[in-house]
């Protein structure tokens, strides 16, 4: 009945809205709406998507990604790298200011220092950053430091304990985001509150669950192929309405420039059957849709009864029908995942898994012991209100192979803290690409990134597995490593620490006056290229 009033609801604001910014002459803001807290603007906490869009607008890595998703230079103007693959110098460019705001006015240079500050703080216990493991492949001295030389103000260099692939990407990562050492030792832990960065916008106002304000920074050193100042947009406004409903009839209003995500709903509402946008919805927005770096899984504690026995877990896998579950839940948003746990975007390797086959679930349950006499004990799968559809989905599939499953709805942060303590044994999660390679996929069954060290919260250990994921992360040869990682992803498949759900695709409805917001395969918000027409 609730979502029939919803329904009938959005069809009368259409009917009737105008756009707010209508009236607001000149207003040259990106508004949108963010569903998720914000806990803080500090780089070294963005872990996921909401804050890496935020940090990305306020903040410079030394390298990044083009379009093409070729690595280029963004803070640093050029590196070298030196025959053993294990001395990394960069040069920075020298017109790097960090930004002035009302609540400080004192100009600072981003130098090498601010580089190795950086980089120490991300590395130091007392950070608590997330992301401190992309510190891990540096080396240290004998005092515990990282092995980071400032050579002068625009050159630094990076000691690698041994070469390592990825370490090019790791600097990539909103986590290396450049942070200014004079400023943070003076404001300390209210820097996660006041931030300064390098990037196209500052922070104006952040009203946490109510309103975030970004400014243009009228000193970016970056231009456009013309020559022009980035970024064109005055600011940026992030509202926090939680209700997504709610959130969507604001967007309709005209009061949010772009929305995003998936919606079973909203997704009725707006497009045909063939996932098209309605035609009479085609005057006010545009569609993008897109592959997203991101699989959506159900994870096992292989170390806890009963998902400590391979057969259980490979039944619960065939007994999911994976296409049905994209076509129904997702309403054919995403592909089914039956390439094993990396995108095949990622890996271009034949169909591994085993598809839907109920029956052959009951025969490994059989063979561990699980009959009418004895039947499969009940569990319970934890996740988030959002994914509620698809657990229900995951529960009737279950039921046909007598497996009773119960489910627990929990707020986000409260499930994340369960995973990173190991006090789950079944869980919804996903995990969204760091960077272009399959290796970001294959780090999570690394048994040194066991949780709480790392995102291995299966706890997954394989010694076959680690010895030839060790091996990938030192070979720089394309096709060599991708056979690598085709011998991971098949461990995978037979020893299913996870059950690969779905492999995802991103879709924004963007509002016809926006121009110049291009999608990503990592589906990051980049607005400094973003234009608004009056």
């Amino acid at each position: 009945m609730r979502n029939l009033f919803f329904f009938l609801l959005v069809v009368f604001i259409i009917a009737c809205s105008r756009n707010k910014n209508d009236n607001k002459k000149g207003a040259n803001y990106f508004f949108y709406n963010e569903i998720s807290r914000i806990k803080s603007l500090d780089p070294a906490q963005a872990r996921d998507l909401p804050h890496m869009w935020i940090v990305h607008q306020m903040f410079n890595t030394l390298l990044e990604f083009d379009d093409s998703l070729h690595l280029i230079c963004s803070l640093a103007k050029s590196w070298e790298v030196d025959s053993t693959r294990k001395v990394y110098t960069f040069h920075l460019r020298q017109d790097v200011y960090f930004h002035t705001t009302h609540f400080f006015r004192e100009k600072l240079k981003c130098t090498a220092y601010d580089v190795k500050f950086t980089f120490n703080r991300l590395a130091d216990p007392s950070t608590a950053s997330p992301g401190r493991w992309i510190t891990d492949p540096i080396d240290t001295t004998s005092e515990g430091k990282l092995r980071i030389e400032v050579k002068n103000d625009s050159t630094i260099t990076f000691y690698l304990k041994k070469s390592f692939f990825p370490f090019l990407y790791y600097l990539t990562l909103p986590y290396a985001s450049i942070v200014p050492e004079a400023y943070i030792k003076k404001i300390g832990k209210d820097f996660s509150l006041y931030p300064i960065g390098t990037g196209p916008f500052k922070l104006r106002v952040w009203k946490p669950d109510q309103i975030l304000i970004l400014q243009k920074n009228n000193e970016y050193f970056e231009k456009d192929t013309f020559g022009h100042n980035l970024p064109y947009l005055d600011g940026v406004c992030v509202r926090f309405i939680q209700d997504k409903q709610v959130a969507f009839m604001e967007f309709m209003r005209g009061g949010f420039d772009f929305i995003s995500g998936f919606d079973p709903i909203l997704n009725f509402i707006l497009f045909d059957e063939k996932g098209n946008l309605k035609s009479r919805y085609r005057s006010k927005w545009m569609v993008q849709r897109f592959p997203f770096l991101n699989v959506e899984y159900i994870g096992m504690n292989i170390t806890k009864p009963p998902f400590d026995r391979w057969q259980v877990r490979k039944a619960i896998d065939l007994a999911i029908d994976k296409s049905k579950l994209v076509f129904y839940v997702r309403k054919n948003t995403g592909f089914p995942a039956y390439s094993g746990f990396v995108p095949p975007a990622l890996l271009q390797a034949q169909s591994l898994k085993e598809n839907y086959n109920p029956e052959k679930s009951k025969e490994l349950l059989k063979e561990v012991g699980y009959d009418e006499q004895n039947p499969f004990p009940e569990i319970t799968l934890h996740t988030t209100s959002n994914y509620l559809e698809l657990a229900e989905f995951v529960q009737n599939e279950l039921r046909k192979i007598n497996i009773t499953l119960k489910i627990e709805v929990l707020p986000s942060a409260t499930l994340r803290e369960m995973m990173y303590g190991g006090k789950t044994s079944f869980f919804r999660a996903s995990w969204v690409a760091d960077y272009p390679d399959a290796g970001t996929f294959l780090s999570l069954f690394y048994s040194a990134n066991k949780t709480p060290y790392g995102p291995n919260y299966t706890f997954f250990s394989n010694k076959t597995y680690d010895s030839l994921y060790e091996i990938s992360l030192t070979t720089f040869n394309d096709s060599v490593r991708e056979k690598i990682y085709i011998q991971l992803n098949q461990i995978l498949v037979k020893e299913v620490p996870v059950v690969p759900l779905y492999y995802d695709e991103a879709i924004r409805l963007v509002s016809l006056r926006i121009e110049g917001l291009k999608w990503n395969i990592f589906n990051m918000l980049k607005l400094k290229n973003v234009k608004k027409k009056d």
